[in-house]
């Protein structure tokens, strides 16, 4: 199915073509499903049934018609799987001699799954959206944004270039490794393994049930609690400066030459915020 909407942009008529392709597949509720993304936005859902839905929508814009209704099959993508594992992909295939298309060419992915389902998603140039989840979940994303909303289970991620944001995430396990990116984290319990290099973190720390280890390599890290006391804390800073309330007991450990080693231990029932930032 193709569609062809006209968009204003920068004073030109943009057209639009859009082909749409529907997917539909009885899953189990612990099945895998794996996506490929290349200039490809993906949102996946959980939800309380069986089966596995998806919208692809392959896009070309250009402000001839004639462009895009050619270069829109340049998009390819793979759909395939059973009950146990589902596949999608996409990618592009120029003719011969062409080394870009004229257009702007995009994938967008929307899948609602079991809320149980693991996880697997590579991307490059684009967004990542993932909500009501409590299955596995593994993330490679590259120059695009990551947001997560209701998550549990187990979190795996790598972002380059690619921040993360979220709320309401209960994890077993979370292990968060970025390079240039930003993570802001609201309402979040679990244990947090994070290591950052150039880019700020920012995590709002719910009462209870919090254990964090986190490495920065210059990394601006601030801590947000509706009740820091009752959190026990160990940050080490080098050069990457650590944002805490002034009223919070803070034992002084080391501080020499740009390097900052603080502790504050109120609670033995709560668990330990290790930070460490170079």
């Amino acid at each position: 199915m193709y569609c062809f909407p006209q968009l204003a942009l920068a004073q030109k008529k943009v057209q639009v073509a859009t082909k749409t392709i529907q997917e539909a597949l009885q899953v189990n509720e612990r099945l895998t499903v794996r996506v490929e993304g290349e200039k490809a936005n993906i949102e996946i859902i959980g939800w309380n049934k069986k089966r596995l839905e998806a919208e692809i929508k392959l896009v070309a814009k250009h402000p001839e018609k004639a462009v895009i209704a050619k270069e829109i099959n340049y998009i390819k993508h793979i759909f395939e799987g059973d009950r146990k594992k589902v596949y999608l992909k996409n990618y592009y295939s120029f003719p011969m001699k062409m080394d870009a298309p004229n257009s702007n060419l995009q994938a967008i992915f929307k899948l609602k799954v079991p809320a149980g389902a693991n996880i697997e998603i590579i991307n490059h140039f684009g967004n990542i959206k993932l909500e009501d989840l409590h299955g596995t979940i593994d993330i490679q994303s590259e120059y695009g944004k990551v947001n997560l909303q209701n998550i549990a289970g187990v979190i795996d991620s790598y972002n380059h270039f690619s921040d993360i944001t979220g709320s309401n995430i209960s994890t077993s396990t979370a292990e968060l490794i970025t390079l240039h990116s930003n993570i802001v984290l609201s309402e979040v319990e679990g244990d947090y393994n994070i290591k950052s290099e150039y880019g700020d973190v920012d995590l709002y720390i719910v009462d209870e049930g919090l254990n964090v280890e986190l490495e920065g390599d210059k990394t601006n890290i601030t801590l947000r609690a509706n009740n820091y006391k009752k959190h026990n804390y160990s940050l080490f800073s080098k050069f990457g400066k650590i944002q805490i309330p002034k009223d919070l007991r803070i034992k002084t450990l080391k501080d020499t030459n740009n390097k900052k080693h603080i502790e504050s231990n109120h609670n033995k029932k709560y668990g330990l915020l290790n930070i460490k930032t170079t």
